[in-house]
This record gives structure tokens, sequence and C-alpha cells, in this order.
């Protein structure tokens, strides 16, 4: 993919943290087939699948660690700061600590590295699912994180470390993005594991969902990269959907349940480790009651961009993908 004639010149070599993730393994690929991008270097505790040699250098790493060394050694322009614990996990001291105190390590690393650019991936989660939330909601909105909800509000306390650096001028830029849920093929995020069950719980009330497919955000990412555009930008799609709709396009089936009896339930099942039932902490059912659509003329202003997806074929895009899957375990069941 070549850079447009009115992005800026230069030659960049680019830092990733958790390159292994749905995100970060797409931005690796994306940007080993951009010419403009000298080197690409991969940090994550794993190794990601299909990347090995030429132009892609992976460092195996926890981002709690130290990285000006490795930053110094390949002249690296720019990183973009992906990794952060996307499933939830029952210690909320560990999640913290990667998530948090592995923000502040990733970004005094580069500061310290004089990197020129930081780019940091946050999450629309950050303005909260309230019942007075206001839709569309503009990048001036303060953060307002559902309480108990570790994912965001470890996301806000991650953006105000970066926050804290950009008012020092450690870098040239700084850009932070707040994605609404990321749909495609191998999405495998929390909302996505729930609705993909033959049968799921929800709540009776749902406000509908914003997703942004994640071709429309690694092409973000990449025009962030070689623009350097500083500033807090929303990422989310036209058009929504409820959790419903998407169990029915899926062809599984939800009980509906009140909200205050599922919060119960969604407790209960998350103390117990219930994983049949619930995958996340009860928390996170109020990002299917409430709004928290996002407004992204910003976004699009500033890089000369226009989402290719909307919500509906964000979605398709990730059901037809989950449909063959089914399809396929149920072929290979029959051929035994």
């Amino acid at each position: 993919m070549v850079p447009p004639a009115n992005e800026q010149a230069g030659v960049k070599s680019v830092l990733i943290t958790g390159c292994s993730g749905e995100i970060g393994s797409a931005l690796v690929r994306t940007l080993l087939l951009d010419p403009e991008i000298e080197r690409v270097v991969g940090v994550d505790v794993r190794p990601p699948d299909g990347f090995h040699g030429g132009r892609f250098d992976f460092t195996a790493r926890d981002v709690r660690e130290p990285l000006d060394a490795l930053l110094r050694q390949h002249g690296i322009n720019t990183v973009v700061h992906a990794a952060f614990v996307v499933h939830p996990i029952h210690n909320t001291a560990l999640e913290y600590a990667i998530d948090v105190a592995g923000t502040r390590s990733v970004v005094q690393s580069a500061a310290a590295a004089k990197v020129e650019s930081f780019v940091h991936l946050s999450s629309a989660t950050v303005y909260g699912a309230h019942a007075d939330q206001q839709e569309p909601i503009p990048e001036e909105s303060p953060p307002r994180p559902n309480r108990g909800f570790v994912y965001a509000e470890n996301k806000v306390a991650a953006e105000g470390i970066v926050e804290q650096f950009r008012r020092e001028a450690a870098f040239r830029a700084v850009t932070v993005l707040r994605p609404s849920f990321v749909a495609g093929p191998n999405s495998r995020n929390a909302l996505f594991r729930h609705i993909s069950r033959r049968f799921a719980v929800l709540p009776g009330a749902q406000s509908p969902l914003q997703l942004t497919h994640i071709e429309d955000l690694i092409e973000i990412l990449r025009r962030v990269i070689h623009r350097t555009t500083d500033g807090i930008f929303n990422v989310g799609a036209d058009g929504a959907l409820t959790a419903s709709q998407m169990m029915a396009r899926l062809h599984n089936y939800s009980l509906t349940v009140p909200y205050p009896a599922l919060r119960s339930l969604g407790a209960i099942a998350w103390k117990m480790r219930l994983s049949w039932l619930t995958n996340v902490p009860e928390e996170a059912i109020a990002l299917l009651r409430h709004p928290w659509r996002v407004k992204t003329q910003a976004v699009q202003s500033a890089l000369d961009f226009r989402f290719r997806y909307d919500t509906r074929a964000a979605f398709e895009d990730f059901a037809e993908a989950e449909l063959r899957k089914r399809f396929t375990a149920a072929r290979r069941t029959c051929a035994k």
C-alpha cells in the first residue's frame, strides 16, 4: 500500500507494542507492505504468527520492562502502543500493572530515546455507557468510565500518563485514538465471544452499539504514522446494532433479562468463574444497556479519511467468518 502523495515524506521505523494481538498483527502486516516504512519492530510476550525476518524484528518482552535501548538500536521514529489486557482477568492488580504501569514504562522509554511521535491506542469506553450520555460523544467530553469496569478505568489512567508527557513536550506529536468495538473476521473481543455462544443472556433494554472495522482502524493508524498527527480522536463507523440483532444474525439464541437481575447474575458468574455463562465482570453489561456512540468528524477531517465500512458491514464481515467456522466444524463432525 503506497502512501498518498500529500502525506509526509521520509522513511520511518516503527515499534509496535502488543504486536501479536489482533490490531497489532494487522498493523504489522500493513506496514510491511508500505515502502516508506524502513523497519517494523514488534514487542510482545509471545511472537506473532507469520512474521519472520526481512524488515520485521521481534523482541519478546513485557511492556513493563524498559525499551529505550531497543528504540535507540533500531532508530525508531514512531511508537504505537497497542499492548493492553483485552480479555478481562480476575487478577485486577496484574491487569493494572500491565495496562497502566506498562504504559508508563513504554512512554518513559520513548521519551528517553527521543522518539518523534507516540501513538496510543485507547478506547471509546473511556466515556462510559450511561443513561444520561448524550450521543454522539465528541472528543471534548470528559472521560467517565463505568465504575468498577477495570478495562475502561485503566484506559483512562493510561491516557493520563500519555497526556502528562504531551504537556512536557516529550514528543513532536502525541496521538490518542479512541475506537469503538473493533470488528473483523478474526475478532474475539469480549462482546463477540459472548454473542457467539449458541445461547446467551442479554439485558432486556439495550442501546445500539457502534463498531469499527479493523481495516478502517489500521488505515487510520497508517495515516497517523505518516502524518505525525497530534491530538485525541474518536474512531467509530456510522450506524449501530443491538447485541440481540447481532445474535440473531449469527443464528444464536438469547434470553433477555431485566438489568438488575442480569447484573446480579453476572456478578455471581464472574466471581465463581462460570465461563460458560460469562467471560466479563458484571460492570461490562452496562456497555450493552446504555449509549456510548462517538462523534468521528475530527479524525476524518485531520486525516482526509472516509470509513469504508459502516457498523452493519463491519459486523457482517465477522458474522460471515463465524458462520463459515461453524459450518466447517459441523462438516468435520459429520465426516467422522
